[in-house]
């Protein structure tokens, strides 16, 4: 139950930091942020080295899908102009 309740709290503010957007980011900075926090999250919940890299491999591909899926898209018309994508 402590390990359940002190996950969350250690690291949200490894979680909360990869919400601020940057201008510089890529899907590979989602990914190693995604890591690190999937791995601290499987540590401390599992306390093993499997949970740790189990709970890394899955937010490093989390981080990644979530910086695919809100990739700035940068469209043109066929005079050149900026759209909606």
């Amino acid at each position: 139950m402590t390990k359940l309740f002190l996950a969350p709290v250690l690291c949200a503010p490894l979680l909360l930091g990869a919400c601020i957007p940057s201008t510089g980011s890529t899907t590979g900075d989602a990914a190693v942020v995604g890591g690190l926090g999937g791995a601290a999250l499987g540590q401390a919940i599992g306390g093993d080295t499997e949970a740790t890299l189990g709970g890394a491999a899955a937010g490093a591909a989390i981080g990644a899908g979530v910086a695919a899926a809100n990739r700035p898209r940068n469209c043109v018309d066929s005079f050149g102009r900026a759209v909606a994508c």
